[in-house]
């Protein structure tokens, strides 16, 4: 891994630059890195966010090669649960438009989602910010773009549907990428924003040791009233916003505050079933109760 440099910024949500230190000296849990790291609190609007954060240019060190999304998981109990979700999420979008409706993917990876999208008829495109994953999605036969949204220069009003699933908390310029995704959209196009909760049980529970906080490649955390500012004050309408049981981040969180324990990493991972069964019924409580890690918010471009 590359040395990262730093850079100050300010609150994305509402703009502020007073903040104060949430968790400081932080390190990359899952990649051996130097540095450390510091999650700060806007003193106006309460959203976290790390500042100092790394810059654009040295931002890809924090994505190694062998970082996880990057190779998507064929077998077991983990690769059962993913076709599951995706097929859910396929589901989710025909209610919302009907093929062949054009929908674009941000983040797409190796575009197993878009692959699920194009058998239901849809029109679909995919914008990949990691070079050799993009090359490797396009050998599907997909259309994807490397880099970020604003170089794939995407027609105004092309799409039907723009798709964001944990992206938004990876962004170093969110503001920039919503007037984007707001400009390529079509008038009364959708917008899905997936993105872990920060206010949550699980984070109370575990803190920095929380799946989610993944540092320093989360650079915003946000709240389900963060999330729903941010997307407002871009011109969209919140349709919807639904929080999902997620006993995986449950299971990864035990494994990281127990990880010196051999047992524990062991016993807690995704492909030990018993694992997640222990955590299914809390995490279906708490996405009753609206207190889940993980939030979905469906936004409506203002016809």
């Amino acid at each position: 891994m590359g040395k990262i440099e730093f850079e100050t910024t300010t609150c994305s949500v509402c703009g502020s630059a007073k903040c104060a230190s949430w968790f400081t000296n932080l390190k990359d849990r899952w990649f051996p890195c130097e540095e450390t790291f510091t999650l700060v609190r806007c003193n106006e609007c309460g959203h976290v966010y790390q500042n100092p954060r790394p810059t654009m240019s040295t931002l890809r060190f924090c994505y190694p090669s062998d970082y996880q999304p990057y190779h998507p998981m064929r077998h077991g109990v983990s690769a059962m649960l993913k076709r599951w979700v995706l097929e859910r999420e396929v589901r989710e979008c025909v209610k919302h438009k009907s093929p062949p409706a054009a929908i674009l993917e941000i983040g797409c990876a190796h575009g197993d989602f878009l692959e699920k999208l194009r058998t239901q008829g849809f029109k679909v495109a995919g914008v990949e910010f990691d070079e050799d994953v993009a090359k490797r999605a396009r050998t599907k036969n997909l259309d994807v773009s490397a880099g970020t949204l604003r170089e794939a220069c995407l027609p105004s009003s092309s799409f039907d549907m723009v798709y964001m699933k944990h992206v938004i908390e990876h962004l170093p310029d969110v503001r920039e990428t919503l007037a984007e995704v707001h400009r390529i959209l079509k008038p009364g196009g959708y917008l899905l924003v997936a993105t872990p909760n920060i206010y949550c049980p699980l984070v109370d529970c575990f803190g920095v040791d929380a799946l989610d906080f993944d540092i320093p490649r989360h650079l915003n955390l946000y709240s389900s009233q963060g999330l729903e500012r941010q997307l407002r004050e871009a011109g969209f309408a919140i349709a919807s916003v639904n929080h999902d049981p997620v006993p995986n981040s449950w299971v990864r969180s035990c494994h990281l505050r127990l990880e010196r324990y051999k047992w524990a990493r062991a016993f807690f991972r995704l492909e030990n079933p018993f694992a997640l069964l222990l955590f299914t019924p809390l995490s279906g409580i708490l996405a009753l109760l609206r207190r889940s890690s993980r939030i979905r918010v469906w936004a409506k471009r203002h016809e």
